[in-house]
């Protein structure tokens, strides 16, 4: 699930950057044409049987991704997530975000996320509708897709809201039979053209979710 926690934008400052880190999620918005923008992570992930436990093993990743305005309604997102515990696990691809409705007036936003990913040779795709509900003194966000790769079929719903400089969000993976539940909470300090972000997710349903980061996103130009 780190793969994508490198994702969801919600106006916490006026005059602030548009991101979609530190969450799990990704919001429906895009950058201006010609912008480009760095949003890059360090993050602590807990892995294993024994996680839980003082023995939990864990696994340090760094996510990279450059966002790009093409047009004033699509951005490409190259993107690197480096595992240096288990180098097999790092992950190179490319996502694109469509936008489809956008207010400036209140802050909605409605999109699609289309994500190809290579790891190990193995390929990955998701495919993610994106729904922004922006207010004075809260913000909203659903995402809702699928992922699939190497005959491996799975829905994954993202539930978030965001108020000041802090935000929470609900993450309900599921693949077969089997539901994965988790939390992610967190805090952003944006300023005009860069954001400093901390955050902490707990799975509840499965023992390889426990993660904490910290990450810098920077408006090149």
């Amino acid at each position: 699930m780190f793969l994508l926690s490198i994702l969801t934008q919600t106006v916490f400052a006026e005059d602030s950057i548009l991101t979609d880190r530190p969450s799990v999620g990704t919001s429906g918005f895009v950058l201006n044409k010609g912008s480009i923008q760095l949003e890059s992570g360090a993050q602590r992930v807990s892995t294993g049987p024994s996680c839980g436990s003082t023995n939990c093993p864990n696994q340090y990743v760094t996510s990279n991704m450059i966002r790009i305005g093409v047009t004033p309604k699509f951005e490409i997102r190259p993107y690197n997530d480096w595992n240096f515990s288990e180098p097999s696990q790092s992950t190179t691809g490319v996502q694109g975000k469509i936008n489809l409705y956008s207010s400036d007036e209140n802050s909605h936003a409605a999109g699609i996320l289309v994500s190809s990913g290579f790891s190990s040779g193995q390929n990955t795709s998701t495919v993610m509708a994106l729904v922004d509900i922006g207010g004075d003194l809260a913000s909203g966000w659903l995402n809702a897709g699928v992922n699939f790769g190497n005959q491996v079929f799975s829905q994954s719903i993202i539930l978030g809201v965001g108020a000041d400089k802090s935000f929470a969000e609900l993450v309900i993976n599921r693949q077969g039979e089997e539901q994965d539940l988790g939390l992610c909470v967190g805090v952003v300090y944006p300023f005009a053209n860069y954001q400093i972000d901390l955050f902490i997710l707990q799975g509840f349903d499965s023992i390889t979710n426990q993660q904490a980061g910290i990450g810098f996103s920077w408006q090149i130009k």
